[in-house]
């Protein structure tokens, strides 16, 4: 017993430095997107300017073909039109960066820091409720749990200027809170306590880091009130408590983001805008041109029966950023909330179609991001197990393989008790959400970097895999201690 335990300790360890000292080497390069967060960064420290002319050497090393780790201080606000949670925490990291780095370069492994450090708290939770673990088949689901926390080209997105970051940590923290929750034997109370407010906080917190993952706020509303009955029979937990803080971060939410909707619908009623798109309506432009539209057959009827001017239909199947798209229908406040609903209404087989399509992308890498370099080459495959397993898989494959086991997890009672059955199934409806949820949001940015905009949700299809090897971890071991039970109970 005492040598299993120190093989699982060892095997945590060898993790917890591969998260915290190797996968901190690694970043994911910039698809131009960086821009819209810069709000203390000027350029990168190797260039004299932040966008090079396009086609030009400085541009490709500039964008998409390998990450930089090294940036220049801005003294002035070089962009104020995207609202994000993380630029907020990115500003107080780049703060501590002046002191504890540089006073004139900012490195971006700074920024990154502690999301790094709340996925070592999601291996830890795993660790400390395991490692004295009797059943060798929980310890061994656990190891394939820290192959997924730690995989390299999700982490590296913590190294960048992309908010997608801190939606792997929120998932990660509730995985390991219901894992630890549902088939620990002991569970402290005030230690759950802290870990599912925890959880509380970092939903809110993702709800206003990037407007694709405004679901996180009723996943937060849904979870609360699952978690409020179980807790307050086990723990005597007072709703005062879930109120408490459930009201801050509604506050911290309007905060955050009201800001962002107030002024757009003002930029709209007044025709006054700032240097860059707003981009609730750049999105609805990417949705209806590059993924709706050109999955109708008549696109002329098309564009006229949702109010678009007909001249636009060379738009067709190009994104936002193609010349002369802005004059013609964002300027002119030509798309609308309404048409994109209409849309839904008139076209639901484009609709179904794009969401098909969105589904084949599940589970797979943008190519900018298996490049996670320094100039040490690329991240090792033993880091990076977990994606390029999704990434070899088909997504239509693991999406719906991801689906069968999450209604597996959530209708067949893995467990003995009331607490290891009801975790279980709180996680596998919060993951199956995550993975739903993230797909539809991804629709907003038609075939538009679809691999990016649902890492999340092939991120929890993962976490689901696991969970699934948990609970037949669970099975086996009940099974053989029935087994043995008996056997001994012959014996006398």
């Amino acid at each position: 017993m005492q040598i299993k335990k120190f093989v699982f300790i060892a095997v945590f360890c060898l993790f917890a430095f591969v998260l915290l000292f190797v996968n901190r080497e690694f970043s994911v390069a910039d698809n131009g997107d960086f821009t819209r967060y810069m709000t203390f960064i000027e350029k990168t420290a190797d260039a004299s300017v932040n966008w090079p002319a396009p086609g030009t050497a400085e541009h490709h090393q500039r964008f998409f073909s390998r990450p930089h780790i090294y940036w220049d201080y801005s003294f002035h606000r070089y962009s104020d039109n995207w609202k994000s949670s993380m630029v907020y925490l990115w500003e107080i990291c780049g703060f501590l960066n002046r002191y504890l780095f540089s006073e004139k370069i900012v490195n971006i492994k700074s920024l990154g820091l502690p999301l790094f450090l709340l996925q070592f708290l999601a291996m830890f939770l795993l660790f400390r409720y395991f490692r004295d673990e009797k059943n060798s088949y929980l310890q061994g689901a656990s190891v394939l749990a820290f192959i997924v926390l730690c995989d390299s080209i999700f982490v590296a997105f913590f190294n960048s200027l992309y908010p997608q970051g801190c939606s792997f940590t929120t998932v990660s923290i509730f995985f390991a809170s219901c894992l630890t929750m549902a088939y620990s034997e002991q569970v402290n109370r005030k230690l759950a306590v802290f870990f599912f407010g925890l959880c509380l906080i970092l939903m809110i917190f993702t709800a206003a880091a990037k407007q694709q993952y405004l679901y996180f706020l009723p996943l937060a509303l849904l979870f609360s009130c699952m978690m409020y009955l179980p807790l307050k029979k086990a723990f005597a937990v007072k709703f005062k408590i879930f109120a408490i803080v459930y009201i801050l971060g509604l506050v911290a939410f309007v905060l955050l983001f009201g800001e962002r909707f107030f002024s757009t619908e003002f930029k709209l009623e007044h025709n006054v805008w700032d240097k860059e798109e707003i981009s609730t309506y750049k999105f609805h432009a990417h949705f209806l041109y590059e993924g709706v539209l050109p999955r109708v057959s008549d696109q002329q009827t098309a564009l006229k029966r949702l109010g678009l001017p007909e001249e636009s239909i060379r738009f067709v199947g190009k994104n936002a950023n193609e010349p002369g798209f802005h004059e013609t229908l964002i300027w002119s406040k030509k798309i609308t909330a309404k048409v994109v609903a209409k849309t839904f209404c008139f076209y639901p087989s484009a609709c179904a179609s794009l969401l098909w399509q969105n589904i084949r992308s599940f589970g797979k890498v943008p190519a900018y991001a298996l490049i996670p370099e320094t100039n040490f080459g690329r991240a090792p495959l033993l880091t990076r197990l977990a994606s390029s397993f999704s990434n070899a898989c088909s997504g239509y494959i693991l999406f719906f393989f991801d689906l069968f086991i999450g209604l597996l997890l959530f209708y067949v009672k893995f467990g003995d008790s009331i607490r290891t059955v009801y975790f279980n199934r709180i996680l596998a409806v919060f993951l199956l959400l995550v993975m739903i949820f993230d797909l539809l949001a991804s629709m907003g940015d038609g075939d538009l970097d679809t691999a990016k905009h649902i890492l999340c949700g092939s991120y929890a299809g993962l976490l689901l895999m696991v969970q699934f090897v948990f609970s037949v971890a669970w099975y086996l071991s009940a099974r053989r201690a029935g087994i043995r039970s008996v056997s001994e109970e012959s014996q006398r």
